[in-house]
């Protein structure tokens, strides 16, 4: 392993490729998983197999996203924005990873994902939201979770 970051940029779903295939150590996504979901559950699973294919053995894929609490279902293909870990994980494990941990890394208890117009009303963006500006203001941004996956082959 050495000390060199390199960063890649991809459009899912015109080109979901991270890197060459046992090109790194490390994948991180953070919060893109609802805009891949326009395209659908494909789209979704298509990119987490490019990180897969791009990992070095035993690499690591690190995936940010919008915590939806487990009660309450994912709606396949929504770009709300909020999702549960067991679907990110569901994904992974589909495509070969191995889950390694799963936490919430920002507690945000204000936040019920019950946002209208999903998680982009919440700061920063705060899009389309004039309505209730001041209570998204006060809320603060979504809550969220990390999950840690392993490439195993």
């Amino acid at each position: 392993m050495n000390d060199r970051v390199d960063a890649a940029f991809f459009e899912p779903p015109r080109n979901t490729r991270f890197a060459e295939r046992d090109g790194v150590d490390l994948a991180l996504t953070f919060r893109n998983r609802h805009d891949w979901a326009a395209g659908g559950h494909a789209v979704v699973r298509a990119v987490f197999k490019s990180a897969y294919d791009c990992l070095k053995p035993a690499g690591i894929f690190l995936a940010v996203d919008h915590r939806l609490p487990a009660d309450r279902g994912q709606v396949r293909g929504s770009r709300d924005g909020d999702v549960p870990v067991a679907y990110l994980r569901r994904i992974g494990e589909s495509v070969g990873f191995r889950l390694a941990a799963a936490r919430r890394s920002t507690r945000t208890p204000p936040d019920t994902a019950e946002h209208e117009g999903g998680v982009r009303v919440l700061p920063p963006p705060f899009v389309n939201n004039e309505k209730n500006h001041s209570s998204y203001a006060a809320m603060g941004e979504s809550d969220r979770f990390t999950v840690k996956f392993i490439e195993h082959r």
